[in-house]
C-alpha cells in the first residue's frame, strides 16, 4: 500500500481538537483524549461566539450519564483510571436555553505507551495527526525511537524528543484508513482504528442533452457530486479528450450553445477542494457531433436591387443553417462563377466594382458542405441600375412655327442619357393633363399629339424628362422651348370662299349646254365676228393661251355695240381635269369665269360683267377682263408654303368682278 510522506514532524504538549458537525454549538476539548493511567485530563467546553456573557451552567456527560455540573467551562479528571475511558460531551445552559457540544471518545490506557489520533473523524483533505506518548525518565530520550505503523507496517521512525511525539500525514483518499499503532523501546500502544471520510462522492457527468447531435446543436453536461463534508468547497472543471475546456469554477455545468463537428469528443469532469487537497474525476461521456446540410441560401444586395450608375454593391449569401465549413458561391448575370470562398461562417459578402449597364441582370450564390450534395441555389436577384437622367430635346413634325387651323401637330420628347425616365408636359409652363379632348400623350407620354391645331393650341411647349435613384431622389432634365402660333385668316375669307363655290356651279352648268350647243354656239360666234369685224383681233385673244393649256373657252354671248364701237365677247373658263398634273405646278388651283370685252380704237366705255361702265383710254389691242371666282381650291400642302398674313397686305383669293386694265405697251406682242 502507498502511503503519502509527512508533511511536518513535531512535538508539542497541547493540541486543538476540530470537528466536522454542520452545526457546532459548543466544542469539548480533552487534554490528552489518550491518556496513560495516573495522568490528569482536562476537559474545555469551548463556548462559540454569539452566545454572549452571563451566569452559565456548564454540565459534562460521559457515556450518556452527567458526570460534573459547574458554574466553570473547564474541569479536570484527577489520575484518570480505565474507567475514565468513554465518550464525553458537554452542555451549556442559560435561562430557557441549551447548547449541546459533539462527542468526544476518551482513553485511558495501563502501562507506559499509547497513541490517539486526531482528528477524530478524518474526511478526505484532513490532516490525520498520531501522537504517541511515553513515560519515560528525561535521561531515557536521548536512546528511545520511535515507530509509527499502520496495520503492522511501520511507515515512520522518529527520534524520541519528548513525552509526546507527533506524525501528521497529509490523508487524500480512503486508503489511509486502517489501524495504527506505535512502538517505543519495545514497547507497543494499544492500537486506534481510523476511518477516511470522504469529503464528497467520486461525480458523475450526465449530458442533458442528446450526445449524438446535430451540428449547430447545444450540449449541456452537469457534474454531479455529494458533499460529505460540510466545510468543504469545490469547484469544478469540464475536460474534452484530456484537454481543459474551462478554467475551474464554482458552478457544475458547462453549456456548449452551438456545437460544431470538432466538439466531438470524451468529455469528463474533476472536481476538486479550493486548496487542491483531494481531486476526483468523473466518468467519461462520449459525444457525436454530425454534419447537417446546408439550409436554401438566401441572396441579399445592398444598399438594394436599384444601383447608381458608378456606385457600388454587395452581394450577400447566408444560411440559415447547415455544418461548417461550407462552401460558397457567388454568379453572375450570364451564370458564370464571379467569387469562391469556403468559410465557418453563415454568410459571406462579395464587393462589385463600379455599376454600369453591364451590370444588370439576374445574380445568385449556391453554398454547400460535405453533407449537401449537389450545392443548393438561391434564388435569383435582378439588379438594375440607375442612371440620371440628361440631355432632354424637344422636337415637332413640322418645322413651321405658324400652324394652320387642322393641321397635326406631333411633339416629340428625347434624352441623351438616364434610365427609368418618364416625362411632363407643359404649356406656357402650366402643367398638361394625361388626356384631353383637344390634345393626347401616348402610353410612355414621350409624345404629344394635336389632331386637329386650334387657336387655344398656340403658345410656348417644352418637356421635363424625370426619373428617380436611390432614396427617393429625383433626377430632372427640361428642354428646349418650341413657340407655336396660329395662323390668321381674314373675315371675308370665309364669305369669299362661299361665293366662289356657287360660281364654280354656275361655272359647271355652262360648260355643260356649252357640250350640248357646241356646233350652234361656234356658228353664231362666226357670224358675229363677221359682222363686227373683230374676227382677228378675237382670234388673238385666244391664241394668247400657250399650247397645251389647261383651260378650255367656251363662248356664252356675244354682243355688238356699234354706238360705242365696242365688241363684246364673253367666255366660259374651265379648268381641264386631265390637266391636272400639270397644274401642281400653280400656286393655285381655280377656276375662273372669264368675261372678255374687246375695245375699239378710240375712247369707249366697255361694261364689265357686273353692268359697270368705266371710261377707259382705248388702244388697238386694248380689252377688258372681269375675273369671278369659281373655286378656290388651294391645297393644304400650298397654304402650308405660304406666310401670307392680312398685315402684309397678301390676299390668297381672288375677289369677285374686280376690273382689271391692260394698257398697250411698246414692243410686246
Amino acid at each position: 500500500m502507498k502511503y503519502i510522506c509527512p508533511l511536518l514532524l513535531f512535538l508539542q504538549s497541547t493540541h486543538h481538537v476540530t470537528t466536522h458537525a454542520s452545526v457546532i454549538n459548543l466544542v469539548l476539548e480533552p487534554k490528552p483524549r489518550a491518556a496513560l493511567s495516573g495522568e490528569n485530563i482536562i476537559l474545555n467546553c469551548l463556548v462559540p461566539n454569539g452566545i454572549g456573557s452571563g451566569n452559565y451552567i456548564f454540565r459534562f456527560f460521559r457515556n450518556e450519564r452527567e458526570i460534573k455540573q459547574t458554574s466553570q467551562s473547564k474541569w479536570t479528571i484527577k489520575k484518570a483510571k480505565s474507567s475514565n475511558r468513554g465518550m464525553y460531551w458537554c452542555e451549556l445552559k442559560r435561562g430557557d436555553r441549551r447548547w449541546v457540544s459533539p462527542e468526544v471518545y476518551i482513553s485511558v490506557t495501563g502501562g507506559s505507551l499509547s497513541i490517539q489520533a486526531d482528528p477524530p473523524t478524518v474526511f478526505e483533505g484532513d490532516v490525520l495527526i498520531l501522537t504517541c506518548r511515553y513515560k519515560y525518565n528525561s535521561w531515557q530520550k536521548m536512546f528511545f525511537k520511535v515507530e509509527f505503523y499502520k496495520d503492522n507496517s511501520m511507515i515512520y521512525s522518529m527520534q524520541m524528543t519528548g513525552r509526546e511525539n507527533l506524525l501528521r500525514i497529509k490523508v487524500n483518499s480512503s486508503e489511509h484508513s486502517g489501524s495504527y499503532h506505535c512502538r517505543a523501546y519495545s514497547r507497543q500502544s494499544r492500537r486506534v482504528h481510523v476511518h477516511v471520510h470522504e469529503a464528497f462522492t467520486k461525480p458523475t457527468l450526465r449530458a442533458d442533452t442528446e450526445t449524438q447531435l446535430f451540428d449547430g446543436q447545444q450540449l449541456k453536461l452537469v457534474c454531479l457530486v455529494e458533499i460529505l463534508d460540510p466545510t468543504a468547497s469545490l469547484k469544478y472543471e469540464f475536460f474534452k479528450n484530456g484537454q481543459t475546456l474551462n478554467l475551474s469554477a464554482d458552478h457544475n455545468h458547462f453549456i456548449m450553445e452551438a456545437t460544431r463537428l470538432d466538439d466531438s469528443g470524451i468529455y469528463l469532469c474533476e472536481i476538486t477542494t479550493f486548496n487542491n487537497e483531494v481531486k476526483k474525476l468523473s466518468n467519461q461521456v462520449p459525444v457525436l457531433v454530425r454534419q447537417i446540410a446546408v439550409s436554401k441560401p438566401e441572396l441579399v444586395i445592398r444598399p438594394g436591387n436599384k444601383l447608381m450608375e458608378g456606385n457600388k454593391a454587395s452581394l450577400i449569401c447566408a444560411v440559415s443553417t447547415g455544418s461548417t465549413p461550407i462552401t460558397y458561391v457567388f454568379y453572375n448575370v450570364s451564370n458564370k462563377e464571379l467569387y469562391r470562398e469556403e468559410s465557418n461562417l453563415t454568410r459571406i459578402t462579395y464587393e462589385i466594382g463600379k455599376i454600369n449597364r453591364s451590370s444588370e441582370g439576374n445574380y445568385s450564390c449556391s453554398a454547400a458542405n460535405e453533407a449537401t450534395e449537389p450545392p443548393r441555389h438561391s434564388e435569383f436577384v435582378a439588379v438594375s441600375m440607375i442612371a440620371p437622367v440628361a440631355g432632354a430635346l424637344l422636337t415637332c413634325n413640322t418645322n413651321k412655327t405658324v400652324i394652320s387651323p387642322r393641321d397635326r401637330l406631333v411633339f416629340h420628347c428625347q434624352f441623351k442619357a438616364g434610365t427609368a425616365v418618364h416625362f411632363d408636359w407643359y404649356l406656357n409652363n402650366q402643367p398638361l393633363e394625361s388626356t384631353s379632348d383637344s390634345y393626347q400623350i401616348n402610353w410612355d407620354r414621350s409624345e404629344l399629339i394635336i389632331n386637329s391645331f386650334q387657336r387655344g393650341h398656340g403658345g410656348r411647349y417644352h418637356c421635363v424628362a424625370i426619373n428617380s435613384g436611390i432614396n427617393e431622389r429625383r433626377f430632372n432634365a427640361t428642354s428646349n422651348y418650341i413657340d407655336i402660333t396660329a395662323a390668321v385668316q381674314s373675315p371675308r375669307t370665309a364669305i369669299t370662299a362661299s361665293v366662289l363655290s356657287l360660281l364654280l356651279i354656275a361655272a359647271l352648268i355652262a360648260l355643260f349646254i356649252f357640250k350640248q350647243r357646241n356646233k350652234t354656239q361656234m356658228n353664231a360666234s362666226s357670224v358675229s365676228q363677221s359682222q363686227g369685224g373683230t374676227t382677228g383681233n378675237t382670234s388673238q385673244l385666244v391664241s394668247e393661251e400657250p399650247s397645251g393649256s389647261p383651260f378650255q373657252y367656251a363662248v356664252v354671248g356675244a354682243a355688238q355695240n356699234n354706238a360705242s364701237g365696242c365688241d363684246q365677247h364673253t367666255y366660259s373658263i374651265v379648268q381641264d381635269p386631265k390637266s391636272a398634273e400639270v397644274d401642281t405646278k400653280r400656286a393655285t388651283n381655280l377656276d375662273y369665269s372669264e368675261v372678255t370685252i374687246k375695245m375699239a380704237s378710240g375712247t369707249g366705255n366697255c361694261d364689265g360683267a357686273s353692268g359697270r361702265k368705266r371710261d377707259i383710254k382705248k388702244g388697238p389691242n386694248d380689252y377688258c377682263v372681269t375675273y369671278a371666282t369659281i373655286n378656290h381650291g388651294k391645297s393644304a400642302a400650298n397654304l402650308q408654303g405660304d406666310h401670307m398674313k392680312e398685315e402684309d397686305d397678301c390676299d390668297a383669293n381672288v375677289y369677285e368682278n374686280l376690273p382689271r386694265v391692260k394698257e398697250k405697251q411698246e414692243g410686246k406682242a
